[in-house]
This record gives C-alpha cells, sequence and structure tokens, in this order.
C-alpha cells in the first residue's frame, strides 16, 4: 500500500521556513510499513492519505482547512467545493479513511487533471474605442481594424494546422478596444467558428469584454442567439464611474450603462457578469454601486478587480489597500447571499502559459499575453511560430511544489510588466494566500462574518494531496 506525505502549515509556519526547497523534501511517497508509520506519527509537520490507484487517477488538490467551534471545514480551492466534518470524520479524513474518501470522490471534491483540448483565442477586433478611460492599454495604439478577409485567410491555414489535435472545443473571446465597434467581424467570425465546429463535432463558445455602450437591440439578439458570455465594466458609483469611463466629449456612461445591463437580463441566453474596476483605497466609491448590482440583478455576475498601473499613478493601490478593499467585498457578498467566485489567482494556467492560447490583433500579429498586445513583448509574426514555441519554461516559476504554484506559476507578467517595466517572473504567494483564505473564512461564517476577520487568516491551514 502507498501514501503520499502532504505538508501542512499555517501561514506562520512557512515564514518560519528558510527557503521553498523545503518542499521538495517534505512531498515524498513511502511504503506503508512498521518504520514508516512511525515516521509519519512522530512528523509535526506531516500528514497522510492512503492513496488506491485504482480510485484515484487525480492531481495536487489544494486543501484549505479551517476548524469552528467542534466542527472542520474542508475547502477544495481549486473547485470551491466545501466540506462540513465533526471531530470523529475529520480525524478519519487526516488518517486516509477510504470510506471518507470514497464518498469525497463521489461528491466530486477532488479535481481530475484534464488535458489541453481547448483551443482558445482571444480576438482584438481593433484598437479603436469610442471611450477615452485613462488607464485603458489600448489608448495610445492606432485605430486600424481588423478585416473579415483577414480573418478568412488566417482561419483557413490555421484549420489545417488543428488537424489531428484532438481538440474537444474551441473559446472564442472578442476584445479591443471596443470590440463591437467593429461588429461585422464579430459576426463573422462567430460563423465562420460555428462552422468549423459544427464540421468537426466541436463545442464552442463565445465572450465577448465589451464597454456596453454598443449593445443595440440588434447586437443583443445576436449575442443571445449564439449564447455569449459578456463582461461589462463599471469603475465605481455615478460620480467616479463618468469621470473616468466617459466618451471623448466628457459625457459620462454610468446611467447608460445601466440602461443597457437593464435590457440585457431580458435574454434568457446572455450570462453577464459584470466587472468593477478598482483605482482608489476608498471603498465608499465602489459600496452602493455592488449593493445595488447585486439586489436588483441576481442573475448578474459581480467582480471586483484592480487596475494595472505602475507606482507612481495616482490610481495605483498597493497589496495591503487590495487587501481591505477585498474584505470589504465579501462582507457585501455575504450579506446579500452570494458566491460569484470561489477562488483567487493571479496567473496561473493563462494563456501566457498554454500552448493551445494566443491573442491575434487588427495586423494579424500574434501573441502569447493579450494584454501585451500592440508592443513587440511576447509577439510573433505568424501562428505557426507561435504555436511551435512554448514560453512555459520562460515564465514559470521553478518552486513547482508550492501549494499555490496552480494559483501563479509565476505570476503574471503582465502585472510585473506595469509595475517596473520588466515582464518577468512575479511572486505573489503570500498575496494569494491571504485573498484565498479570506474567500474561504466569508463562505464558512457568511452573514456571521466577524468585524475583523483578517485576524483569522492564521488559523487557516494548507495542505496539498498529491495523487498521481
Amino acid at each position: 500500500m502507498i501514501y503520499t506525505l502532504i505538508f501542512r502549515k499555517r501561514r506562520s509556519q512557512w515564514n518560519n521556513l528558510k527557503n521553498r526547497s523545503t518542499l521538495l523534501i517534505l512531498v515524498t511517497h513511502v511504503q506503508a510499513g512498521p518504520q514508516n508509520h512511525a515516521l509519519l506519527e512522530k512528523s509535526s509537520r506531516l500528514t497522510w492519505v492512503r492513496k488506491n490507484l485504482t480510485l484515484f487517477i487525480l492531481m495536487k488538490n489544494l486543501i484549505l482547512t479551517y476548524r469552528k467551534d467542534q466542527f472542520y471545514f474542508i475547502k477544495n480551492n481549486f473547485n470551491g467545493a466545501i466540506f462540513k466534518f465533526d471531530a470523529d470524520h475529520y480525524s478519519r479524513f487526516i488518517r486516509g479513511d477510504e470510506e471518507i474518501y470514497s464518498r469525497l470522490k463521489l461528491k466530486k471534491f477532488f479535481v481530475i487533471e484534464e488535458p489541453e483540448d481547448t483551443l482558445s483565442i482571444f480576438v482584438l477586433t481593433n484598437y479603436s474605442c469610442n471611450l477615452s478611460c485613462p488607464y485603458c492599454f489600448e489608448r495610445h495604439k492606432n485605430s486600424f481594424l481588423l478585416s473579415c478577409d483577414d480573418w478568412n485567410k488566417f482561419f483557413n491555414k490555421l484549420e489545417g494546422f488543428l488537424v489531428g489535435k484532438n481538440l474537444r472545443k474551441i473559446d472564442i473571446t472578442f476584445t479591443g478596444g471596443e470590440p463591437l465597434v467593429n461588429f461585422k467581424c464579430v459576426v463573422d467570425i462567430t460563423d465562420s467558428i460555428k462552422m468549423f465546429a459544427a464540421k468537426n463535432s466541436l463545442l464552442v463558445q463565445f465572450s465577448i469584454i465589451t464597454n456596453g455602450t454598443l449593445l443595440t437591440p440588434f447586437v443583443l439578439d445576436f449575442l443571445n442567439k449564439n449564447n455569449f458570455f459578456v463582461q461589462i465594466t463599471f469603475d465605481g458609483v455615478k460620480k467616479v464611474h463618468d469621470s473616468i469611463r466617459c466618451f471623448s466629449n466628457g459625457m459620462g456612461t454610468y446611467d447608460l450603462i445601466l440602461e443597457k445591463l437593464e435590457r440585457m437580463t431580458n435574454f434568457k441566453n446572455l450570462k453577464i457578469v459584470s466587472r468593477i474596476n478598482i483605482s482608489s483605497h476608498d471603498f465608499s466609491l465602489y459600496q452602493s454601486l455592488i449593493d445595488h448590482l447585486m439586489v436588483f440583478y441576481p442573475k448578474v455576475g459581480v467582480y471586483i478587480d484592480f487596475v494595472d498601473v505602475p507606482p507612481e499613478s495616482e490610481l495605483f493601490l498597493n497589496n495591503e489597500e487590495k487587501i481591505e478593499i477585498f474584505c470589504q467585498y465579501l462582507r457585501i457578498m455575504t450579506k446579500n447571499g452570494r458566491r460569484d467566485f470561489y477562488n483567487y489567482y493571479e496567473g496561473g494556467r493563462c494563456m501566457l502559459r498554454n500552448k493551445m492560447s494566443f491573442a491575434i490583433d487588427p495586423s494579424l500579429s500574434f501573441y502569447r499575453c493579450y494584454s501585451f498586445a500592440g508592443t513587440e513583448y511576447l509577439k510573433f509574426k505568424n501562428y505557426e511560430g507561435l504555436l511551435a514555441n512554448s514560453l512555459t519554461n520562460d515564465y514559470s516559476c521553478p518552486y513547482k511544489d508550492c501549494e499555490f504554484y496552480s494559483f501563479c506559476m509565476g505570476g503574471c507578467v503582465y502585472k510585473k510588466y506595469i509595475l517596473s517595466g520588466d515582464a518577468d517572473i512575479f511572486c505573489k504567494r503570500d498575496f494569494l494566500m491571504e485573498m484565498n483564505s479570506l474567500i474561504f473564512l466569508s463562505e464558512i461564517y457568511k452573514n456571521d462574518l466577524p468585524i475583523n476577520f483578517k485576524e483569522l487568516l492564521s488559523h487557516v491551514e494548507y495542505s496539498q494531496i498529491d495523487f498521481h
């Protein structure tokens, strides 16, 4: 019988480690036997689970554990699954009880490692936009539009390359600039992808990232017929939003976007999410908006994100300020009984580290990361060169046994570029730990979330269950 040793720790224990290479020593496998049982019982940092290769063919699962009163809560941070155990059942879980693990497996608590079988393309239909937001990374770039003829020539070649790739799904995201400025191209590309998917028995998913101002009834009808995911963006309450997200003549867009959002909710096939850009440490600039969206648009997902600006910008927030704002956001979520997401990551299995994912811009240049579109970073002149070159090792963290590796993998290279001008690995392990712990605590306490629940962070434990 084979056992897997798992490194368990609180945040304070991690900080006492001299270097992360310790993980390479602690995460290992042993053959069951009296001597090894003694090793397991004596170790204060190691726990174990029994591994039955006929039942489990799984990857590392990041498990968060928290004790509240007499109960133990465990969460798989990959899929958000949470189980509540009493002391006896938790003890059995720690001991690797087959019945407990079989139950967890049946309830899909563990995450099965899946192959890369999805082609994901970010299509920048244009760099131009009908708005003039001060932080937008596209606003100083050209107004060239992607032509339908250029797309068709490219995709006809790509079809030949995809033969024999064992694809299951194609995922297309339209972005820009404002992609609806070039709506004809959106329509033509959607139709060509649908034909290719039908011919090859593939699933297809379309998404669009839009400012919402050009969502006419005709456009909405098209998006609805094609089951689009639609993301629209706010920048805060009306006064703040209109000062940032405005037309070139200075007219704000807050009321217009709310009007469009109201209309969107009447289309049953649209999956809608609202992103709230955070650019100030004053949460009162966002609170009433988030409350309003959650109360009046219950089917619309709501999440916050922090704008990427250099440290000298007046919009810049440090990690401590971000965590404080995130705590207040979680309070609103729990108050409204919402769970719009269950984990937080920066980087991870992003398009930079996925050979079957790339961005294409209006000039038919190709990028490993769409945030760098229009620059010379991560740029390829043709898709053959892009798909033939993996940049995973160039931008991946070497500490692959770090429990947050899958949520980081070296972090967001673009965020590092904005912060320091250097596109490189950007470790955010401690920040990821705190953000994911805060989410877990909010899921446990819900409406009874303590006022200073950040003080409970040190009581959240982490483990990696490693099934090979």
